[in-house]
């Protein structure tokens, strides 16, 4: 076994056992003397068993956070960004707080050029402005009507979509399943044989 898949097992092995994620988090670090090829080969097909699962769920939770934004509404939604932005350069914040809001803006422009926007993205934007006192804006109506606007617009979208094709269920997901049937574990008692009567001398 060679120096880089040693260390690749033994990092994974770290991180499962650091979150306690089985079967992984049970396995130890084998000594490089003691290791056979045939060994790490295994562990890398079982490790790839899990991730393809992880990967599948992560695609379905991705979806289900998100929703896609046809090139209209995002027009909208960039007209009202760019209407944002002035609100926040003419406010009375402070520096600090009008640089954090404008990289958010940024984040936000920035999801909106992906082909589904993340719901994170929408509520991170939209409660930090709301968060802010209207004394603070030049115009603390209009300010509260483009975060509105942009709601409305993700909110349209998002029950269009759910009225096309269901979104995936809410339940939590399912537990990752092992690559192969665990062993099951020798069963002891469960009674005497039925010729044993034929022994007992009573």
């Amino acid at each position: 076994m060679n120096t880089l898949q040693n260390s690749f097992m033994n990092v994974i092995l770290a991180a499962a056992k650091r979150y306690e994620v089985e079967p992984f988090y049970s396995m130890s670090v084998p000594r490089r003397g003691d290791f056979k090829d045939d060994e790490y080969d295994q562990f890398v097909f079982d490790l790839e068993h899990y991730i393809t699962q992880l990967v599948l769920d992560n695609s379905l939770r991705s979806r289900r956070d998100s929703v896609e934004i046809l090139p209209k509404s995002k027009d909208a939604l960039r007209s009202y960004v760019h209407s944002l932005r002035n609100c926040i350069e003419t406010s009375q914040l402070t520096d600090a707080k009008r640089e954090a809001l404008l990289k958010k803006l940024d984040s936000f422009e920035a999801e909106l050029e992906k082909k589904r926007l993340g719901l994170l993205s929408v509520a991170k934007v939209t409660f930090e402005v709301l968060a802010i006192p209207g004394a603070l804006w030049a115009s603390g109506d209009m300010t509260v009507k483009l975060v509105t606007n942009v709601m409305q617009v993700v909110a349209e979208a998002r029950a269009a979509e759910h009225e096309a094709k269901p979104l995936p269920s809410t339940e939590p997901f399912k537990a990752l399943m092992p690559p192969r049937p665990t062993k099951a574990a020798p069963q002891f008692g469960g009674g005497f044989p039925d010729d044993l009567d034929d022994d007992v001398p009573f």
